[in-house]
């Protein structure tokens, strides 16, 4: 059954496309109206609400707005901090429809523009996306693209020189990890995490492979450490956004 449900049939892909129009817009509404915010509960509220005005009261997970250094801590669940004094706020935020989540994540700068720092790791990012998302193909192994990622997001933080060293020594210390500690992305469907086909990740016999009508949602990144946690720099919603999938 779970393997089964890695291939969604076409009125799956509709659904799941559609929950994923409503998000992009609903993160657009939320970019648009950013200036004029003040609290990250009102970015939650204006998310939710978007989607609502869009069709649907359902939201595939808990949505997460953090500003400063609350960005730093994955699954960050708070929402009531005040965004002044905060350089960005990430929303990780996705509306179901018909029961098919979406799952959208960005990084948006709360003055209206990155500052040369942040645009610099936000392009790391993007070039993570756009090289990983050229190599997707039915058949193509999942963990060697999530090793892609790594090595793009290795080669452009030692050239921002927020790592410093050799990179074969950087690359065996595993050391972009803790920019980079989460999957490539995870499948999505009925469940935001959705089933994957029942194969782990990195067995050998096993390795988890790209399958044709599969829907996945991409989850590159670059966080930066600190006691508080880690950051993620991803893509300020401008334009039509990705539609959740490869």
């Amino acid at each position: 059954m779970d393997r089964a449900r890695v291939v969604k049939t076409d009125y799956e892909v509709a659904m799941i496309r559609r929950a994923n129009d409503v998000s992009s817009a609903a993160h657009r509404s939320v970019a648009g109206r950013l200036l004029r915010l003040t609290n990250e509960r009102d970015v939650e509220a204006l998310f939710q609400a978007a989607c609502h005005m869009r069709g649907t009261r359902s939201q595939a997970y808990g949505a997460i707005a953090g500003a400063g250094a609350n960005a730093a801590t994955l699954h960050y669940v708070d929402n009531d901090a005040p965004l002044v004094g905060s350089q960005l706020v990430l929303v990780d935020a996705g509306c179901e429809w018909d029961c098919y989540a979406s799952d959208v994540t960005r990084t948006m700068p709360l003055s209206g523009s990155f500052s040369p720092r942040a645009a610099a790791v936000h392009a790391i990012v993007q070039r993570m996306q756009e090289e990983c998302i050229a190599r997707v193909r039915p058949g193509a192994v999942y963990y060697h693209l999530h090793l892609h990622a790594a090595a793009v997001a290795l080669t452009g933080l030692l050239q921002l020189g927020i790592l410093r060293g050799h990179r074969d020594d950087i690359a065996r210390a595993g050391t972009v990890a803790a920019f980079f500690p989460h999957g490539l992305g995870h499948h999505v469907g009925l469940e935001v995490h959705d089933v994957d086909g029942g194969f782990p990740l990195l067995a050998p016999s096993h390795p988890r492979r790209f399958l044709a009508g599969g829907r996945h949602a991409r989850g590159t990144g670059c966080h930066g450490g600190g006691a508080q946690g880690r950051r993620r720099y991803q893509q300020c919603p401008r334009g039509d956004l990705d539609q959740g999938q490869a």
